[in-house]
């Protein structure tokens, strides 16, 4: 039984007879274990920066809006005035 103290990640192997064999091979479950909660901390901070650049897309965010069914209604949503236009 291996225990990396700084996370607290506890690995146990009994696989071979041997204890040198069990330990070395507990050791590179350890290292696995320890690089892939490193790369999934980064992958979690590169994702959440990547939806901090991207909008939402949702109505409120949109500069105008085209509302053909409705006779081409143009709505500029930073001026707050509804423009219509006949095409």
């Amino acid at each position: 039984m291996l225990t990396h103290l700084p996370t607290g990640t506890v690995v146990i192997c009994q696989t071979k007879r041997s204890q040198l064999g069990n330990r070395e091979k507990a050791m590179q479950m350890l290292r696995t274990r320890l690089y892939e909660e490193q790369v999934r901390k980064q992958e979690e901070e590169i994702s959440r920066h990547r939806k901090s650049l991207v909008s939402t897309g949702d109505r409120s965010a949109k500069i105008r809006t085209y509302n053909f069914p409705q006779d081409a209604l143009l709505t500029p949503h930073r001026v707050k005035q509804f423009i219509i236009c006949r095409i």
